[in-house]
């Protein structure tokens, strides 16, 4: 394989070649991609094969064309591999393929998966059949390692479990949901009525996205992504994927890069620091970011947005200019306002009183250094009250109570999740908390919380520490630490109010873009958006029939 070392580096240079071209041919663009990958054998490396396309012309010199396809029908032919099977742009590399018998066909039915163990047992492959078409994937979710076979299988794609991500058979690529990574996808063999498939020695749980090496006509333009969550690493990823390379400046209040956010309030921290606990849920390496193109600004709000003139300001005095903006700020916890007021009209966030503040055992949970704080008052015996009864608020309540922490929840509904799931489902989890011996009081609400201030003395301190909370009822629940956990609010303080709904939530059309604008742009959870789900939708589907009506008929 010593003379074929070098592929790679000259089909790249043909690829990126700039000859003067006097001697041409036409290859055509298709409505899929131009290139796809094929690997070597015994080679950790993958080289570009060039298709035959169909819409756009790009001319070529006839030499160079002929010296890629020699060099990349040599590998193919020397290891007898199936020139058909190479198509697959996401297909498995590795240094060694290995042919592997899998199953007898009549094993399988069609619109059925299953998770095969091969190499002794120490790695697993899903076999899926969709209309005698089989397909070879891995078995798992990059996202959280959710069974893929126990997902729900369509004509082309398989979808997770657990949290909805959705991954196409035949590439491997993650399509839709929460994950950032792709599957690996092996090629298939039958034979008679026997299954195989090309697996590497060594298998990979995951793939990760390729990103484009191409150049678009964006040197000049900047994005600017304002927030540092998911929808942020979202976008870089599809912006990288598509071959941006315009300027990208993300501007995040967060002290560290895109995390699994969802973990911190399943989990409560074990590690000395947060860096620490960062390190074991970043959703990338610090390497990924690191780009001439990208600028990542921790630690940094943004004030104001001039929208006439692209200007952004930020709160450490800079002013960003953007051509294009992206919204993905995300929401902060309510923090809440008591008052001794009995009135059960009122709710949470509608109270208006008293805001608990310099206080160093009360909390709020939003991001992983509020997960750490937690964590120093995690301790075994402890006792915490959890105000709040929704999501964050029973995940809390599983994960202090890992620690032995002795939990109690207040909430203003009868049940658990009533306001998400109703009565019954509510019923469910409330006797999943008792079985877990989590204290739950019902349609009640704290009124006041019981402090000392011997240091009070001391200025620009959290010099309070609360020891009780105090109940509607009247009934005092002692405690070594307080959480809210009643709700939440965006965070798109910054923005004109004709940007937004009276919620303050940014309304978006099915492109995600603002309304009343045609260079911003916003995503995940600070904006709105038509879904057929919810009657957002169907407002919009009903103001298109009129207009359609009235200007047609």
């Amino acid at each position: 394989m010593t003379k074929f070392s070098c592929i790679k580096e000259k089909v790249r240079n043909f690829v990126n070649i700039t000859y003067p071209i006097n001697n041409k041919f036409y290859v055509y663009k298709e409505k899929r991609p131009i290139f796809s990958y094929a690997f070597l054998k015994k080679q950790n490396s993958k080289i570009n094969l060039i298709k035959e396309n169909v819409d756009k012309k790009i001319e070529c010199c006839n030499y160079n064309i002929f010296l890629a396809f020699s060099l990349l029908l040599a590998p193919s032919f020397l290891y007898k591999k199936n020139w058909n099977g190479m198509n697959n742009k996401n297909i498995s590399s590795c240094s060694s393929l290995e042919k592997i018998f899998l199953l007898k066909k009549d094993e399988l039915k069609s619109g059925q998966m299953k998770e095969i163990k091969i190499h002794n047992g120490k790695d697993s492959v899903l076999l899926v059949n969709v209309n005698g078409e089989y397909y070879c994937v891995g078995p798992k979710c990059p996202h959280y390692n959710a069974p893929l076979e126990n997902g729900l299988l369509t004509k082309s794609y398989v979808t997770c479990p657990w949290h909805d991500a959705k991954f196409d058979l035949k590439s491997g690529e993650c399509i839709n949901g929460p994950s950032f990574s792709d599957i690996p996808s092996y090629k298939v063999l039958i034979e008679g009525d026997n299954i195989f498939a090309y697996v590497p020695t060594e298998v990979e749980n995951y793939k990760e996205k390729k990103v484009c090496t191409c150049t678009d006509s964006c040197e000049k333009k900047t994005i600017l992504i304002v927030g540092g969550g998911a929808a942020t690493i979202g976008a870089i990823e599809t912006f990288l994927k598509l071959g941006y390379s315009g300027k990208l400046i993300i501007c995040t209040k967060d002290s560290f890069k895109p995390y699994d956010k969802p973990l911190i309030s399943k989990n409560i921290s074990s590690y000395d620091s947060d860096e620490e606990y960062f390190n074991e849920i970043k959703l990338k390496n610090d390497e990924y970011y690191d780009k001439n193109n990208i600028r990542y600004m921790h630690n940094t709000e943004v004030e104001r947005v001039d929208t006439i003139n692209k200007k952004a300001y930020l709160n450490n005095g800079e002013v960003v200019l953007y051509d294009q903006i992206l919204i993905a700020s995300g929401v902060s916890p309510v923090k809440l306002m008591l008052e001794r007021d009995t009135n059960k009209s009122k709710s949470d966030t509608e109270q208006k009183g008293k805001v608990y503040n310099n206080v160093c055992n009360l909390f709020n949970l939003n991001c992983l250094s509020d997960n750490f704080k937690i964590s120093e008052y995690a301790k075994e015996g402890n006792r915490c009250v959890i105000v709040g009864s929704s999501f964050i608020a029973c995940e809390l309540a599983s994960a202090l109570k890992k620690k032995n922490v002795n939990v109690t929840l207040v909430s203003k509904d009868s049940v658990p999740h009533f306001r998400s799931f109703g009565n019954k489902l509510g019923h469910v989890v409330l006797n999943i908390l008792k079985d877990n011996k989590i204290n739950f009081y019902p349609e009640t609400y704290p009124i006041e919380y019981i402090y000392d201030n011997k240091y009070s003395f001391l200025k620009n301190t959290n010099n309070k520490k609360i020891h009780g909370v105090k109940l509607h009822t009247g009934n005092v629940l002692k405690c070594d630490f307080v959480i809210e956990a009643v709700g939440c609010l965006p965070n798109s303080d910054f923005l004109d109010s004709k940007f937004k709904d009276g919620k303050n939530y940014i309304p978006v059309d099915e492109h995600f873009k603002l309304k009343n604008s045609n260079d911003m742009y916003a995503a995940g959870d600070v904006c709105i958006f038509p879904y057929f789900m919810t009657g957002m939708f169907w407002g919009y589907l009903c103001m298109c029939i009129y207009i359609y009506i009235y200007i047609y008929i």
